[in-house]
């Protein structure tokens, strides 16, 4: 987190549970356990933290210990109890477009068009949030590049992002490490940060 700072971070990202394809979940109280202690030595530092976590209790054990932001890459299918802990503390919240769940979701991921489904999901999700009561203005929407897509459509996502625009929302995208810009640029993990 330091190293990362001093280059230049304005956020810092902690999660417990690796969501990269074919990942097992971890349990909640291990979750709690790796990052609690974490979150709260970055924010008593001023350090802005979000958490990276499917669960609802991690988040509002994050929430409390610091965390400002709550970055779910299920996109609020995983743990039905996300709603009501972000409506709750009406804190900012990533919005995670992805297909099942880490273990399954690169498991031959099939799109009529990539770019309308995640469309539709992104508008979908806002007006299931919306009915229930749940401010939006706080969403941060990530069309979740790497989750439950082929390269084909990663590819298509970057080259198609302004689409996105029109939903009027800030977007996050996430490139580096993954598997498909090391294997375009045939090159190492570490030299595929960006």
């Amino acid at each position: 987190a330091d190293r990362m700072l001093n280059e230049g971070a304005d956020v810092i990202d902690v999660g417990a549970e690796s969501t990269r394809p074919g990942a097992s979940p971890i349990n909640v109280d291990l979750e709690i356990k790796r990052v609690i202690p974490i979150i709260k030595q970055l924010t008593k530092n001023k350090v802005k933290v979000s958490c990276d976590t499917r669960n609802a209790f991690t988040m509002e054990m994050a929430l409390d210990a610091g965390a400002s932001i709550i970055n779910d890459v299920s996109g609020l299918n995983y743990d039905k109890n996300t709603f009501s802990t972000i409506k709750k503390y009406n804190c900012s919240y990533i919005l995670t477009h992805s297909k099942g769940t880490p273990i399954s979701m690169q498991n031959n991921p099939i799109y009529k068009n990539v770019i309308c489904d995640i469309h539709s999901f992104f508008k979908n999700s806002l007006n299931k949030l919306e009915n229930m009561n749940i401010s939006t203005k706080n969403i941060i929407l990530d069309p979740g590049m790497g989750f439950g897509k082929k390269d084909i459509h990663n590819f298509s996502i970057l080259k198609n992002f302004s689409v996105f625009q029109d939903i009027g929302l800030p977007l996050l995208v996430g490139v580096s490490r993954k598997s498909f810009i090391q294997k375009f640029i045939k090159s190492s993990k570490e030299q595929t940060l960006t």
